[in-house]
């Protein structure tokens, strides 16, 4: 047997699948982190924009003399409150 030739088939080093499993380990960790913090996200936001509309409220009922709430909408249109029962 010449001293180039295989002696046998190919086997990856033990190290190459060490490698592999940590590099797959990442990329899963990664996802799972981002779709955890894609959620967290979503939930503050709502809880903020709650928030945001409830002092709106208070405020336009403290500063219009008349009582009749002008409200945005999300695009932030301003209207009134018969305006806005009608789209709704």
């Amino acid at each position: 047997m010449a001293d180039n030739e295989p002696s046998g088939p190919f086997h990856a080093g033990p190290g190459t699948a060490h490698e592999i499993g940590v590099m797959v380990g990442f990329i899963a960790a990664f996802i799972i982190i981002t779709v955890v913090y894609l959620i967290i996200w979503r939930v503050y936001n709502k809880r903020s924009e709650a928030k945001e509309m409830q002092r709106r409220h208070i405020l336009a009922e403290k500063t219009n003399p008349r009582n009749t709430r002008v409200m945005e909408d999300k695009a932030g249109n301003r209207m009134k409150r018969k305006a806005r029962k009608a789209l709704e």
